[in-house]
């Protein structure tokens, strides 16, 4: 079992990878394949089962799978078969799948320099490194209308919601840009935001994407991600979807940028 990490640097505790991979591990080992899609699903119940069998204490599933899709990895077994992430399939439903997660950046991405002048003095010492600070900062320098190129206005933060698959989904932030020259047309643009501890997949944007067709529906929608690096570089991605009886079902990065905040934040890597 590998041995529990330390505190990140926005305080919260790391919960222990080795219960959590153990827990998966015997899912993995003990539940069918569906042979039609390839994918291994699997529930909250199933995760107790697993848990109570090895006889430990794992009772925040939710979690469970949220860590393993986006701050630890996988265990080896599991990477090994093919699989790549766990998707939600509905109200605690999951399943192990094969479709490509990870989002490869390209070496040329753009990198701009942007003075946090503009974050107040009073807060700029205590901005964390992790998901609401990341956004607000963001809002303070309007990154997102510097992103899309266009004037983009905050609507609002935690936008929840059932998805297509019956499951809980959630935009960290949503915005709202409209194109010049265009008689007002709006674009939604959600936001999916990861600190420099957490890994920014695939899979999750469908979740921030879900969230905003379902409470905002009849606007274009282009999605974004916000990604504080461990380099303390901000990464911002674009990206396209499809859609096939209200089910996304294929999303890839299309534009790249960094953003370098000089002077830099205390409190970012």
């Amino acid at each position: 079992m590998a041995k529990r990490k330390p505190a990140n640097k926005a305080g919260k505790p790391v919960k222990k990878p080795g219960l959590y991979r153990s827990v998966l591990l015997w899912v993995f080992q003990n539940k069918p394949q569906d042979p039609a899609t390839g994918e291994l699903p699997f529930s909250q119940a199933d995760l107790r089962e697993a848990a109570t069998t090895l006889g430990v204490e794992a009772r925040n599933f939710p979690d469970l799978t949220y860590n393993l899709r986006s701050r630890s990895p996988l265990p080896p077994e599991i990477l090994e078969a093919g699989y790549t992430t766990i998707a939600s399939r509905g109200r605690g439903m999951y399943a192990l799948v094969m479709e490509v997660n990870k989002i490869d950046v390209p070496a040329d991405t753009p990198v701009v320099a942007v003075s946090t002048d503009r974050i107040p003095d009073t807060i700029r010492d205590i901005l964390r490194a992790d998901e609401q600070s990341i956004l607000s900062a963001m809002r303070y320098l309007d990154l997102v209308s510097d992103f899309v190129r266009r004037k983009a206005w905050h609507l609002q933060g935690h936008l929840r919601t059932t998805g297509s698959f019956g499951q809980q989904v959630e935009a960290d932030d949503v915005w709202v840009a409209v194109a010049e020259g265009a008689a007002g047309l709006r674009t939604v643009l959600p936001i999916e935001a990861k600190g420099p501890y957490e890994r920014l997949g695939r899979h999750q944007m469908i979740s921030t994407i879900d969230a905003v067709l379902k409470k905002i529906p009849g606007i274009p929608v282009i999605p974004l991600a916000a990604h504080l690096e461990a380099s303390g570089l901000l990464l911002v991605i674009e990206f396209s979807y499809k859609l096939l009886a209200g089910k996304i079902t294929a999303i890839n990065p299309t534009r790249f940028k960094r953003y370098r905040l000089t002077p830099k934040l205390a409190l970012w890597p």
